[in-house]
């Protein structure tokens, strides 16, 4: 379109050139004349005379302002995308920051407060000798744990007035951990790499706990506990 605008101009230009002799030469052919008054019919004869060359002046003329208000339209409209883009990548960046900022606090609130509630609840008394590996679990359901693990069922019985406002807290604030992390705006990815198998490893010593809670086989209690275990495992 420059190329295009350029030779317009050139052409342009040439053209008013050869217009502008051409309006000399007419009026110097309209004194020749010799009329001791002069009218305006004369004069517009005279000038008409070359009209053809004055109207195709103003044709490129109009060429050339219509095809430069083009380019400057063109130019305008790649300014803006341009600045929208820059906009657009500037909003990502943002977020892409505050997402992996909002990831990190997420994961030393976990490695700070959650771990320690862990701990504190796998240390108890009532928790001591419950297995750490819950191989033969066939299904995460209190059915399951007492056919498998009928034993360790009986004990969790047992103590269940004492562990059960203790272990609750620690699972709702896991269920609760882990929701945000597969419903909200956060980095799974980076989230699995820091605390991930912190995470996994500690919630599989968890499995017969939740089991116990999980009345029914089709309960979905702490469902999204062990959602997160299956995608950072």
């Amino acid at each position: 379109m420059k190329i295009a605008e350029k030779i317009f101009k050139i052409i342009t230009f040439i053209v008013l050139g050869v217009s502008l002799i051409y309006i000399v030469i007419s009026i110097i052919n309209f004194i020749a004349l010799g009329n001791e008054f002069y009218t305006f019919e004369q004069f517009y004869s005279s000038i008409s005379e070359y009209s053809g060359i004055h109207k195709f002046m103003l044709a490129f003329l109009a060429a050339y302002l219509g095809l430069s208000r083009l380019r400057l339209s063109s130019a305008s409209h790649e300014k803006t995308l341009s600045q929208l883009k820059l906009t657009e990548e500037e909003i990502f960046r943002k977020r892409e920051t505050e997402t992996k900022n909002e990831t990190l606090k997420k994961c030393e609130y976990y490695l700070t407060e959650i771990q320690v509630q862990f701990k504190t609840l796998v240390q108890n008394d009532n928790y001591s000798g419950i297995p750490v590996e819950w191989s033969r679990l066939e299904k995460i359901s209190r059915n399951s744990l007492e056919i498998n693990y009928n034993s360790t069922f009986k004990k969790l019985q047992i103590a269940e007035v004492n562990l059960k406002g203790e272990s609750l807290i620690t699972l709702y604030k896991l269920e609760a951990f882990s929701t945000v992390f597969l419903k909200g705006e956060l980095d799974l990815d980076l989230g699995k790499k820091v605390i991930g198998e912190v995470y996994t490893k500690q919630i599989s010593y968890l499995f017969g706990l939740i089991a116990f809670y999980r009345l029914e086989d089709n309960d979905r209690i702490f469902e999204n506990i062990i959602e997160l275990y299956e995608k950072w495992k």
